[in-house]
């Protein structure tokens, strides 16, 4: 009975490991795809991913999020604000008014965030 449990489980494995080598692949598919029509884009690429701590795709993703076209945000300040990445007018001397934290930015703010700790060296 031991040995068909231990055959079961490791055909169980195998066919996880397998599994997973697919998901790999398609996903290496995906961003090949995704560079390759971000490919016009590649200046507005090059300029984000100076920014210490960014890759190519979290550039790509930036980029997504907040389009090649700035006339959009008025200055940085705005571009910040509309990430929820500036702090609310409840904000001042170092006294906090009690607020609900902001949804703007859902999806940038955790991949800035994530970029500013990959390029942390402490």
């Amino acid at each position: 009975m031991k040995i068909v449990a231990f055959a079961l489980f490791f055909n169980w494995l195998y066919n996880c490991l397998s599994h997973m080598d697919d998901i790999k692949s398609y996903i290496a598919q995906i961003e090949a795809t995704a560079m390759r029509l971000a490919a016009s884009y590649s200046g507005a690429i090059e300029i984000i991913k100076s920014v210490p701590g960014s890759s190519q795709f979290s550039a790509l993703v930036i980029l997504s999020e907040i389009s090649a076209d700035m006339s959009t945000f008025h200055s940085a300040k705005h571009l910040c604000s509309w990430a929820g990445l500036a702090p609310s007018n409840d904000q001042s001397a170092g006294k906090k008014k009690s607020v609900r934290i902001s949804r703007a930015g859902a999806y940038i703010k955790p991949l800035l965030v994530q970029c500013a700790n990959s390029s942390y060296q402490g």
